[in-house]
Protein backbone atom coordinates (compact mmCIF):
# COMPACT_ATOMS: atom_id res chain seq x y z
CA UNK A 1 0.00 0.00 0.00
CA UNK A 2 1.35 3.43 -0.90
CA UNK A 3 0.69 6.86 0.55
CA UNK A 4 -0.08 9.88 -1.66
CA UNK A 5 2.89 11.70 -0.12
CA UNK A 6 6.49 10.56 -0.11
CA UNK A 7 8.47 10.62 3.16
CA UNK A 8 11.87 12.30 2.65
CA UNK A 9 14.93 10.27 3.63
CA UNK A 10 17.57 12.92 2.97
CA UNK A 11 18.42 15.56 0.40
CA UNK A 12 20.52 15.53 -2.79
CA UNK A 13 22.30 18.86 -3.07
CA UNK A 14 23.47 18.09 -6.61
CA UNK A 15 19.93 18.22 -8.03
CA UNK A 16 17.80 19.62 -5.19
CA UNK A 17 15.71 16.47 -4.71
CA UNK A 18 14.56 14.48 -1.69
CA UNK A 19 15.22 10.71 -1.74
CA UNK A 20 11.87 9.46 -0.51
CA UNK A 21 9.63 6.54 0.42
CA UNK A 22 5.87 6.22 -0.05
CA UNK A 23 4.95 2.74 1.17
CA UNK A 24 3.25 2.13 4.54
CA UNK A 25 5.89 -0.22 5.98
CA UNK A 26 8.05 0.83 8.92
CA UNK A 27 11.40 2.62 8.74
CA UNK A 28 14.48 2.60 10.92
CA UNK A 29 17.59 4.76 10.97
CA UNK A 30 20.89 3.73 12.54
CA UNK A 31 23.58 6.32 13.11
CA UNK A 32 26.11 7.13 15.84
CA UNK A 33 25.49 9.89 18.33
CA UNK A 34 26.04 13.40 16.95
CA UNK A 35 25.72 12.17 13.36
CA UNK A 36 22.91 14.55 12.40
CA UNK A 37 19.79 12.39 12.70
CA UNK A 38 17.73 15.35 13.85
CA UNK A 39 19.09 18.01 11.51
CA UNK A 40 19.14 15.90 8.34
CA UNK A 41 16.16 13.56 8.83
CA UNK A 42 13.75 14.28 11.69
CA UNK A 43 13.46 18.04 11.16
CA UNK A 44 13.04 17.89 7.33
CA UNK A 45 10.39 15.17 7.73
CA UNK A 46 8.55 17.24 10.36
CA UNK A 47 8.63 20.30 8.11
CA UNK A 48 7.16 18.51 5.07
CA UNK A 49 5.10 15.41 5.82
CA UNK A 50 1.30 15.90 6.11
CA UNK A 51 0.75 12.65 8.08
CA UNK A 52 -0.31 12.85 11.69
CA UNK A 53 2.88 12.53 13.72
CA UNK A 54 3.83 11.29 17.19
CA UNK A 55 7.37 12.49 17.91
CA UNK A 56 9.56 11.54 20.87
CA UNK A 57 11.58 14.71 21.25
CA UNK A 58 14.54 14.74 23.66
CA UNK A 59 15.23 18.33 24.77
CA UNK A 60 12.19 19.69 22.87
CA UNK A 61 14.50 20.67 20.02
CA UNK A 62 12.32 19.29 17.21
CA UNK A 63 9.18 20.89 18.66
CA UNK A 64 10.87 24.28 18.95
CA UNK A 65 12.14 24.20 15.38
CA UNK A 66 9.10 22.66 13.64
CA UNK A 67 6.04 23.27 15.85
CA UNK A 68 4.95 26.44 14.03
CA UNK A 69 5.27 24.72 10.67
CA UNK A 70 3.05 21.85 11.81
CA UNK A 71 0.35 24.45 12.59
CA UNK A 72 0.82 25.95 9.13
CA UNK A 73 0.31 22.51 7.59
CA UNK A 74 -3.18 22.51 9.08
CA UNK A 75 -2.37 20.22 11.99
CA UNK A 76 -3.73 20.25 15.52
CA UNK A 77 -0.44 20.45 17.45
CA UNK A 78 -0.03 19.23 21.02
CA UNK A 79 2.96 19.35 23.35
CA UNK A 80 3.28 16.81 26.18
CA UNK A 81 5.86 18.98 27.84
CA UNK A 82 5.73 18.27 31.59
CA UNK A 83 8.75 20.42 32.46
CA UNK A 84 7.74 23.40 30.34
CA UNK A 85 10.75 23.45 28.02
CA UNK A 86 11.03 26.41 25.62
CA UNK A 87 7.96 28.12 27.03
CA UNK A 88 9.45 31.58 26.44
CA UNK A 89 9.78 33.52 23.16
CA UNK A 90 10.03 32.91 20.31
CA UNK A 91 8.69 29.35 20.71
CA UNK A 92 6.21 29.64 23.60
CA UNK A 93 5.62 25.89 23.72
CA UNK A 94 2.55 25.14 25.85
CA UNK A 95 2.04 22.24 28.27
CA UNK A 96 -0.77 19.88 27.31
CA UNK A 97 -1.97 16.92 29.34
CA UNK A 98 -2.88 13.32 28.56
CA UNK A 99 -4.32 10.75 30.96
CA UNK A 100 -3.70 7.26 29.52
CA UNK A 101 -6.44 5.79 31.74
CA UNK A 102 -9.20 8.05 30.41
CA UNK A 103 -9.44 6.27 27.06
CA UNK A 104 -9.87 2.79 28.57
CA UNK A 105 -13.45 1.49 28.48
CA UNK A 106 -14.34 -1.29 30.96
CA UNK A 107 -17.01 -2.51 28.52
CA UNK A 108 -14.52 -3.04 25.69
CA UNK A 109 -13.46 -6.67 25.14
CA UNK A 110 -9.78 -5.63 25.12
CA UNK A 111 -10.04 -3.63 28.33
CA UNK A 112 -7.96 -5.92 30.58
CA UNK A 113 -5.42 -6.55 27.80
CA UNK A 114 -4.97 -2.79 27.30
CA UNK A 115 -4.52 -2.27 31.03
CA UNK A 116 -1.94 -5.07 30.95
CA UNK A 117 -0.05 -3.26 28.20
CA UNK A 118 0.21 -0.16 30.40
CA UNK A 119 1.49 -2.33 33.26
CA UNK A 120 4.18 -3.72 30.94
CA UNK A 121 5.18 -0.17 30.09
CA UNK A 122 5.48 0.75 33.76
CA UNK A 123 7.32 -2.35 35.01
CA UNK A 124 10.49 -3.19 33.10
CA UNK A 125 11.77 -6.75 33.49
CA UNK A 126 15.13 -6.55 35.24
CA UNK A 127 17.28 -9.62 35.74
CA UNK A 128 16.71 -13.24 34.83
CA UNK A 129 14.05 -14.01 37.45
CA UNK A 130 10.80 -12.39 36.27
CA UNK A 131 8.61 -13.46 39.22
CA UNK A 132 8.81 -10.20 41.15
CA UNK A 133 8.36 -8.07 38.03
CA UNK A 134 5.40 -10.18 36.87
CA UNK A 135 3.78 -10.01 40.29
CA UNK A 136 4.30 -6.24 40.41
CA UNK A 137 2.59 -5.96 36.99
CA UNK A 138 -0.26 -8.10 38.26
CA UNK A 139 -0.75 -5.76 41.21
CA UNK A 140 -0.79 -2.74 38.91
CA UNK A 141 -3.36 -4.35 36.61
CA UNK A 142 -5.61 -5.11 39.59
CA UNK A 143 -5.38 -1.56 40.93
CA UNK A 144 -5.87 0.10 37.53
CA UNK A 145 -8.90 -2.04 36.68
CA UNK A 146 -10.41 -1.19 40.06
CA UNK A 147 -9.76 2.54 39.64
CA UNK A 148 -11.16 2.73 36.11
CA UNK A 149 -14.27 0.71 36.98
CA UNK A 150 -14.83 2.84 40.08
CA UNK A 151 -13.86 6.35 38.96
CA UNK A 152 -14.13 6.18 35.17
CA UNK A 153 -12.31 8.93 33.31
CA UNK A 154 -11.34 10.55 36.62
CA UNK A 155 -9.02 7.65 37.49
CA UNK A 156 -5.36 8.64 37.38
CA UNK A 157 -1.95 7.11 37.77
CA UNK A 158 -1.45 9.33 40.80
CA UNK A 159 -4.28 7.42 42.50
CA UNK A 160 -2.61 4.15 41.57
CA UNK A 161 0.68 5.32 43.06
CA UNK A 162 -1.03 6.28 46.35
CA UNK A 163 -2.60 2.81 46.67
CA UNK A 164 0.69 1.03 45.95
CA UNK A 165 2.48 3.09 48.61
CA UNK A 166 -0.25 2.41 51.16
CA UNK A 167 -0.14 -1.34 50.52
CA UNK A 168 3.67 -1.35 50.69
CA UNK A 169 3.54 0.47 54.03
CA UNK A 170 1.05 -2.13 55.35
CA UNK A 171 -0.91 0.76 56.77
CA UNK A 172 -4.56 0.75 57.82
CA UNK A 173 -5.29 2.73 54.68
CA UNK A 174 -3.55 0.08 52.55
CA UNK A 175 -5.49 -2.75 54.16
CA UNK A 176 -8.70 -0.75 53.66
CA UNK A 177 -7.91 -0.44 49.95
CA UNK A 178 -7.44 -4.21 49.75
CA UNK A 179 -10.72 -4.84 51.57
CA UNK A 180 -12.58 -2.46 49.26
CA UNK A 181 -11.11 -4.08 46.14
CA UNK A 182 -12.14 -7.51 47.41
CA UNK A 183 -15.74 -6.27 47.06
CA UNK A 184 -15.25 -5.27 43.39
CA UNK A 185 -17.70 -7.05 41.06
CA UNK A 186 -14.87 -7.93 38.65
CA UNK A 187 -13.19 -11.19 39.65
CA UNK A 188 -9.82 -10.08 38.27
CA UNK A 189 -9.85 -7.49 41.07
CA UNK A 190 -11.69 -9.23 43.92
CA UNK A 191 -9.83 -12.52 43.58
CA UNK A 192 -6.48 -11.11 42.51
CA UNK A 193 -6.05 -8.61 45.35
CA UNK A 194 -6.65 -11.19 48.08
CA UNK A 195 -3.14 -12.61 47.93
CA UNK A 196 -1.67 -9.19 48.74
CA UNK A 197 -3.48 -9.18 52.08
CA UNK A 198 -0.74 -11.59 53.20
CA UNK A 199 2.06 -9.16 52.43
CA UNK A 200 3.17 -9.16 56.08
CA UNK A 201 3.70 -12.93 56.11
CA UNK A 202 5.14 -13.47 52.63
CA UNK A 203 8.52 -12.04 51.71
CA UNK A 204 7.97 -12.75 48.01
CA UNK A 205 4.88 -10.54 47.92
CA UNK A 206 6.66 -7.85 49.90
CA UNK A 207 9.49 -7.90 47.35
CA UNK A 208 7.05 -7.72 44.45
CA UNK A 209 5.24 -4.74 45.99
CA UNK A 210 8.63 -3.12 46.58
CA UNK A 211 9.34 -3.59 42.87
CA UNK A 212 6.09 -1.80 42.04
CA UNK A 213 7.02 1.02 44.41
CA UNK A 214 10.49 1.42 42.89
CA UNK A 215 9.49 1.24 39.25
CA UNK A 216 6.59 3.70 39.53
CA UNK A 217 8.56 6.24 41.58
CA UNK A 218 8.61 8.75 38.72
CA UNK A 219 4.94 9.33 39.50
CA UNK A 220 5.96 11.12 42.69
CA UNK A 221 7.06 14.05 40.54
CA UNK A 222 4.25 16.66 40.50
CA UNK A 223 5.16 17.45 36.89
CA UNK A 224 3.31 14.22 36.08
CA UNK A 225 0.70 13.74 38.80
CA UNK A 226 -0.24 17.09 40.34
CA UNK A 227 -4.06 16.99 40.30
CA UNK A 228 -4.40 20.33 38.51
CA UNK A 229 -1.29 20.67 36.36
CA UNK A 230 0.29 17.21 36.10
CA UNK A 231 0.89 16.03 32.56
CA UNK A 232 -0.78 12.66 33.29
CA UNK A 233 -3.63 13.93 35.52
CA UNK A 234 -6.04 15.06 32.82
CA UNK A 235 -6.55 14.96 29.06
CA UNK A 236 -6.61 17.73 26.48
CA UNK A 237 -6.99 15.18 23.69
CA UNK A 238 -7.41 11.50 22.84
CA UNK A 239 -4.77 9.53 20.92
CA UNK A 240 -7.48 8.44 18.46
CA UNK A 241 -7.50 12.04 17.31
CA UNK A 242 -4.36 11.33 15.28
CA UNK A 243 -6.39 8.96 13.10
CA UNK A 244 -9.44 11.23 12.87
CA UNK A 245 -7.76 14.42 11.62
CA UNK A 246 -4.20 15.69 11.07
CA UNK A 247 -2.56 15.97 14.49
CA UNK A 248 1.00 16.24 15.75
CA UNK A 249 1.98 15.19 19.28
CA UNK A 250 5.44 16.08 20.61
CA UNK A 251 6.53 14.15 23.71
CA UNK A 252 9.21 16.27 25.33
CA UNK A 253 11.66 15.56 28.13
CA UNK A 254 14.93 17.28 29.09
CA UNK A 255 17.79 15.23 27.67
CA UNK A 256 19.22 14.43 31.11
CA UNK A 257 15.82 13.05 32.22
CA UNK A 258 15.43 10.56 29.39
CA UNK A 259 16.65 7.62 31.46
CA UNK A 260 15.13 8.67 34.80
CA UNK A 261 11.70 9.19 33.27
CA UNK A 262 11.83 6.62 30.47
CA UNK A 263 8.66 4.99 31.85
CA UNK A 264 6.78 8.18 31.03
CA UNK A 265 7.80 7.72 27.39
CA UNK A 266 7.02 3.99 27.45
CA UNK A 267 3.58 4.70 28.89
CA UNK A 268 2.65 7.27 26.23
CA UNK A 269 4.01 5.21 23.34
CA UNK A 270 2.13 2.14 24.54
CA UNK A 271 -1.09 4.10 24.96
CA UNK A 272 -0.71 5.59 21.48
CA UNK A 273 -0.04 2.21 19.85
CA UNK A 274 -3.01 0.57 21.60
CA UNK A 275 -5.36 3.38 20.54
CA UNK A 276 -4.10 3.78 16.98
CA UNK A 277 -4.27 0.07 16.20
CA UNK A 278 -7.78 -0.42 17.58
CA UNK A 279 -9.21 -0.16 14.08
CA UNK A 280 -7.83 0.24 10.53
CA UNK A 281 -8.27 3.24 8.28
CA UNK A 282 -8.20 6.92 9.09
CA UNK A 283 -5.42 9.44 8.65
CA UNK A 284 -1.94 7.87 8.35
CA UNK A 285 0.22 8.26 11.45
CA UNK A 286 4.03 8.39 11.53
CA UNK A 287 5.61 7.66 14.94
CA UNK A 288 9.21 8.92 15.14
CA UNK A 289 11.12 7.52 18.13
CA UNK A 290 14.42 9.30 18.62
CA UNK A 291 16.77 7.70 21.18
CA UNK A 292 14.73 4.48 20.95
CA UNK A 293 17.25 2.60 23.11
CA UNK A 294 16.23 4.70 26.12
CA UNK A 295 12.88 2.88 26.04
CA UNK A 296 14.59 -0.48 26.71
CA UNK A 297 12.56 -3.46 25.52
CA UNK A 298 8.97 -2.28 25.07
CA UNK A 299 6.52 -5.14 24.37
CA UNK A 300 3.93 -2.91 22.69
CA UNK A 301 6.56 -1.65 20.26
CA UNK A 302 7.87 -5.14 19.51
CA UNK A 303 4.37 -6.37 18.68
CA UNK A 304 3.49 -3.29 16.67
CA UNK A 305 6.35 -3.93 14.26
CA UNK A 306 4.48 -7.03 13.16
CA UNK A 307 1.01 -5.63 12.61
CA UNK A 308 0.58 -1.86 13.03
CA UNK A 309 1.35 -0.90 9.42
CA UNK A 310 -1.94 -2.53 8.44
CA UNK A 311 -3.70 -0.11 10.78
CA UNK A 312 -2.15 3.01 9.30
CA UNK A 313 0.55 3.39 11.98
CA UNK A 314 4.09 3.63 10.66
CA UNK A 315 6.98 3.28 13.14
CA UNK A 316 10.35 4.95 12.72
CA UNK A 317 12.83 4.33 15.58
CA UNK A 318 16.36 5.75 15.62
CA UNK A 319 19.28 3.73 16.99
CA UNK A 320 22.99 4.42 17.47
CA UNK A 321 24.24 1.03 16.23
CA UNK A 322 23.18 -2.58 15.77
CA UNK A 323 24.88 -3.72 18.97
CA UNK A 324 22.51 -1.44 20.87
CA UNK A 325 19.49 -2.89 19.07
CA UNK A 326 20.64 -6.48 19.63
CA UNK A 327 21.40 -5.87 23.30
CA UNK A 328 17.84 -4.70 23.93
CA UNK A 329 15.85 -7.01 21.66
CA UNK A 330 18.26 -9.99 21.62
CA UNK A 331 17.03 -12.66 19.18
CA UNK A 332 14.23 -10.37 17.90
CA UNK A 333 16.40 -7.63 16.47
CA UNK A 334 16.69 -9.07 12.96
CA UNK A 335 12.93 -9.60 12.83
CA UNK A 336 12.41 -5.94 13.69
CA UNK A 337 14.64 -4.90 10.79
CA UNK A 338 12.92 -7.45 8.57
CA UNK A 339 9.59 -5.69 9.14
CA UNK A 340 10.99 -2.38 7.88
CA UNK A 341 10.46 -1.16 4.35
CA UNK A 342 13.44 1.18 4.78
CA UNK A 343 16.62 0.58 6.78
CA UNK A 344 18.92 3.57 6.70
CA UNK A 345 22.53 3.69 7.91
CA UNK A 346 24.78 6.67 8.53
CA UNK A 347 28.55 6.25 8.65
CA UNK A 348 29.04 3.47 11.23
CA UNK A 349 31.38 3.74 14.20
CA UNK A 350 31.51 0.03 15.08
CA UNK A 351 32.49 -3.15 13.25
CA UNK A 352 29.21 -5.01 13.86
CA UNK A 353 27.19 -2.37 12.02
CA UNK A 354 29.80 -2.07 9.25
CA UNK A 355 29.83 -5.85 8.76
CA UNK A 356 26.03 -5.99 8.62
CA UNK A 357 25.89 -3.27 5.95
CA UNK A 358 28.54 -5.14 3.96
CA UNK A 359 26.78 -8.52 4.22
CA UNK A 360 23.37 -7.07 3.42
CA UNK A 361 24.80 -5.15 0.48
CA UNK A 362 25.70 -8.42 -1.20
CA UNK A 363 28.50 -9.31 -3.56
CA UNK A 364 29.74 -8.05 -6.88
CA UNK A 365 32.18 -9.39 -9.44
CA UNK A 366 35.65 -7.92 -9.55
CA UNK A 367 37.86 -8.48 -12.60
CA UNK A 368 41.62 -8.47 -12.53
CA UNK A 369 44.19 -8.87 -15.29
CA UNK A 370 47.72 -10.20 -14.88
CA UNK A 371 50.72 -10.56 -17.18
CA UNK A 372 53.61 -12.96 -16.90
CA UNK A 373 57.15 -12.27 -17.96
CA UNK A 374 60.06 -14.65 -18.38
CA UNK A 375 63.41 -15.27 -19.98
CA UNK A 376 66.71 -13.59 -19.49
CA UNK A 377 65.35 -10.16 -20.36
CA UNK A 378 61.96 -10.63 -18.59
CA UNK A 379 60.05 -10.43 -21.84
CA UNK A 380 56.24 -10.52 -21.88
CA UNK A 381 54.97 -14.08 -22.39
CA UNK A 382 51.24 -14.21 -21.56
CA UNK A 383 48.24 -12.34 -20.18
CA UNK A 384 45.35 -13.74 -18.16
CA UNK A 385 42.11 -12.36 -16.73
CA UNK A 386 40.30 -13.61 -13.62
CA UNK A 387 37.12 -12.76 -11.82
CA UNK A 388 36.31 -12.98 -8.11
CA UNK A 389 33.36 -12.23 -5.88
CA UNK A 390 33.87 -9.34 -3.46
CA UNK A 391 31.55 -7.33 -1.19
CA UNK A 392 29.73 -4.51 -2.94
CA UNK A 393 30.20 -2.38 0.19
CA UNK A 394 33.30 -3.58 2.07
CA UNK A 395 33.37 -2.60 5.77
CA UNK A 396 36.28 -0.25 5.11
CA UNK A 397 34.12 1.59 2.56
CA UNK A 398 31.24 2.11 5.01
CA UNK A 399 33.64 3.38 7.68
CA UNK A 400 34.73 6.05 5.20
CA UNK A 401 31.21 6.97 4.04
CA UNK A 402 30.98 10.75 3.75
CA UNK A 403 29.09 12.46 6.60
CA UNK A 404 26.56 13.86 4.13
CA UNK A 405 25.63 10.40 2.81
CA UNK A 406 23.61 7.43 4.01
CA UNK A 407 23.18 3.84 2.88
CA UNK A 408 19.53 2.88 2.36
CA UNK A 409 18.10 -0.60 1.91
CA UNK A 410 14.56 -0.75 0.54
CA UNK A 411 12.61 -3.94 1.19
CA UNK A 412 12.21 -5.95 -2.00
CA UNK A 413 15.31 -4.56 -3.69
CA UNK A 414 18.67 -6.31 -3.86
CA UNK A 415 21.02 -3.36 -4.07
CA UNK A 416 21.67 -0.62 -1.51
CA UNK A 417 21.31 3.04 -2.42
CA UNK A 418 23.87 5.68 -1.46
CA UNK A 419 21.88 8.88 -0.91
CA UNK A 420 22.65 12.40 0.18
CA UNK A 421 21.50 14.25 3.27
CA UNK A 422 21.89 17.84 4.36
CA UNK A 423 21.11 19.99 7.41
CA UNK A 424 17.65 21.49 7.11
CA UNK A 425 18.92 25.08 7.20
CA UNK A 426 20.89 24.51 3.98
CA UNK A 427 17.90 23.17 1.99
CA UNK A 428 16.36 25.93 -0.18
CA UNK A 429 12.90 24.31 -0.22
CA UNK A 430 12.72 24.58 3.60
CA UNK A 431 13.73 28.24 3.89
CA UNK A 432 11.32 30.20 6.08
CA UNK A 433 9.52 27.13 7.41
CA UNK A 434 11.48 26.62 10.63
CA UNK A 435 12.09 28.53 13.84
CA UNK A 436 15.42 29.04 15.64
CA UNK A 437 17.11 26.09 17.28
CA UNK A 438 17.08 26.85 21.04
CA UNK A 439 20.46 25.13 21.38
CA UNK A 440 22.13 27.03 18.53
CA UNK A 441 20.90 30.62 18.59
CA UNK A 442 23.86 32.18 16.79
Amino acid sequence: MTHPFWIPLGYETRNGSFPSYNDNRHLTTIGPTRSGKGATIIVPVSLRVPHSMFIVDPKGQIAAITGRRRYELGQHVLFLNPFGLHSGPPWRLPRHRFNPLAALDPEHPNFVANVGALAQALIITQGREPYFDDTARNLIVIILVYLIVTFGKSATLGMMRAIILAIAARSKEGMAYIATMQECPLSIVSQGIGRFADIGERNDLASAVSTAVTQTSFLDDPAFTHPETGCLSGSDFDMLQLKEWPTTVYVILPGNYMETYSRFLRLLITSAIESLTASPGGHPVLMMLDEAARLERLPALTSAFGYSAGFGLQLWPFWQDLAQLEHIYQHEWESLLGNCGVTQFFTPADMKTADYISRRGGMTTSSSRSRSYGGLWRKFQSESQSESRVPLLPPEYTFNLAPDKSVIFYAGTHSPFITGRAPYWTIPQLAGTFDPDPFHME
